[in-house]
């Protein structure tokens, strides 16, 4: 609500001002009424007040001295003079100062709402004008400071931005922190965009030496100076402050790392390296952790793990899913109980696991729906998972994956399921259902809907999903086309579903699926 002042030295016009018209559906409220000028001038050193109403003949000070005096310091306030007659003379120097209306006594109820109509846009537009400003001020400090961070802008480039950022050039060292915040499920994007907000504001808030900014894949960076050997001491307790205000605040955890000192200003790069590779043991440690790189190396007492993938293939080719099931749980809880076992070690044996299970994929039925098209799409999921339970899961959907390839296989397909598959390879982008296809096909949608189920263990909509999925983190990884394109060229018209589907069947959000994707084919 936008907060408005009433002024006038008679108490009826005041109370008939605030009954002519309902305030609330202008977006306003009337949150102060007084009778003189001095007295509104307390209000306003006190409050914001976003649109002054006042009578321009008063005792002392008068309407056109009060404007005056609030547009020194309050230039966007929005005025309107009050008077009980015509005096052109008043209305002119009045124009001159900036109001938006000279309304005659008794206000009339119809030129009073055009007035505050016309005012609520202006404020709007004052406010949108403001938010661009600062937005285009953030991203232009945001890339800057990025371009810092993966050593791409030129020492004198960035010492000449040094007032834009807030950076210390005499700070004896420097050392790079991230804040990974770790959401919920049932995040929405809009929920994560918020509460990243608020993460990034908290740490600006209690970490007020350092600079702030988020990076392309999400986390929190601050870049602290380094003034002395203490300041490690300094960062980790500021760091649990922050982790502890997300969680009181936001109700979410943490996964802190923080990267080498170094002495030179423009090597930035390399304490932000250091940060980025640590964070990989948010898969193994607990939530909230703060994995500093000057502790030592918690690999220390690394447990050998024998791993028999010759059980997993004998439970494929067996047909056995129980089997592959159970040694998928075994071997991840395995890992999760041995001491010392380092994110590189879960993240091969995981893409292991998942090789045995697309390559049975691949031999016993090449054109399978569901097949992945190579090793580096694979690398970019299991990046997205954020613990040992996001990847049981992922590995327990690519194990369901190849033993309905094999289910396939065993089968003679009912021909009305051949067709089916078939229409949907060649029209998954349209909007279709079991009803269209019904109706393609002449055939009962119920029917049809009870023996796709029988043949392919899976409902017709969630393969439909699946389907658009897999083309779309192909059009993903293989083109430059916008995250908007792709979702309407797989079939999908709401964007906000798009990435839900997305996030349901892959774990992660296509937004980050595209920056792990393009990071590995770069590298």
């Amino acid at each position: 609500m936008y907060k408005v002042l009433l002024v006038d030295d008679e108490p009826k016009i005041i109370q008939g001002l605030q009954r002519l018209v309902d305030w609330e559906d202008y977006g306003m409220e009337v949150v102060g009424t007084v009778q003189s000028a001095a007295e509104a001038m307390a209000i306003m050193e006190g409050r914001t007040i976003h649109v002054l109403i006042t009578d321009i003949k008063m005792p002392e000070v008068d309407g056109l001295q009060l404007i005056q005096w609030t547009k020194s310091f309050n230039r966007l306030i929005k005025c309107v003079i009050l008077s009980g007659h015509a005096d052109f003379p008043l209305v002119k120097e009045a124009a001159m100062l900036g109001i938006e209306n000279y309304l005659l006594k008794p206000v009339n109820r119809e030129e009073l709402s055009d007035t505050l109509i016309g005012i609520h846009w202006k404020i709007e537009s004052d406010l949108s004008e403001q938010t661009q400003l600062r937005s285009d001020a953030v991203i232009l400090r945001n890339n800057i400071i990025n371009r810092w961070l993966v050593n791409r802008i030129r020492r004198q480039e960035l010492e000449q931005r040094a007032d834009l950022l807030n950076i210390k050039f005499d700070s004896p060292s420097i050392i790079v922190s991230l804040i990974k915040v770790l959401y919920k499920d049932s995040d929405t994007d809009r929920d994560r965009d918020l509460i990243q907000y608020a993460a990034e504001n908290i740490c600006s808030e209690l970490a007020t030496w350092a600079v702030i900014v988020c990076d392309p894949y999400g986390y929190i960076v601050c870049i602290f100076p380094g003034e002395s050997e203490d300041t490690t001491i300094q960062i980790r307790s500021v760091l649990k402050d922050c982790s502890e205000a997300i969680a009181a605040y936001l109700k979410r955890d943490v996964f802190i790392t923080v990267g080498t000192r170094e002495k030179e200003l423009h090597d930035v790069h390399l304490s932000y390296k250091r940060a980025l590779y640590l964070m990989d043991y948010s898969l193994v440690l607990p939530t909230n952790t703060i994995m500093d790189d000057s502790e030592q190396s918690p690999l220390k007492n690394i447990i050998p793990i024998n791993i028999d993938y010759n059980r997993l293939q004998s439970c494929l080719i067996n047909g056995n899913g129980s089997g592959v099931l159970s040694f998928i749980e075994e071997t991840l809880s395995e890992l999760s109980r041995a001491g010392g076992v380092s994110p590189s070690l879960v993240q091969n044996v995981t893409i292991e696991i998942a090789h045995h299970l697309l390559s049975y994929t691949h031999k016993i039925d090449p054109d399978h729906a569901f097949q992945i098209k190579n090793q580096g799409s694979l690398v970019a999921e299991l990046q997205q998972q954020k613990n040992m339970d996001e990847i049981k899961l992922w590995l327990r959907s690519l194990a369901q994956t190849a033993l309905q390839a094999a289910h396939l296989r065993d089968e003679d397909r009912n021909p009305i399921i051949k067709r089916m598959l078939d229409y949907v390879d060649r029209h998954y982008m349209e909007n279709i259902s079991l009803k269209t296809i019904s109706n393609a096909f002449n055939v009962n949608a119920a029917y049809m809907g009870q023996q796709f189920i029988k043949a392919m263990n899976d409902t017709f909509s969630n393969y439909l999903n699946i389907k658009r999925i897999e083309k779309a983190k192909e059009l993903i990884t293989t083109t430059d086309l916008p995250l908007q394109e792709i979702a309407i060229r797989v079939g999908y018209h709401n964007q906000s579903y798009f990435n839900n589907m997305f996030k349901k069947h892959t774990g992660g959000y296509p937004t980050k699926y595209k920056i792990t994707a393009r990071s590995l084919h770069s590298t």
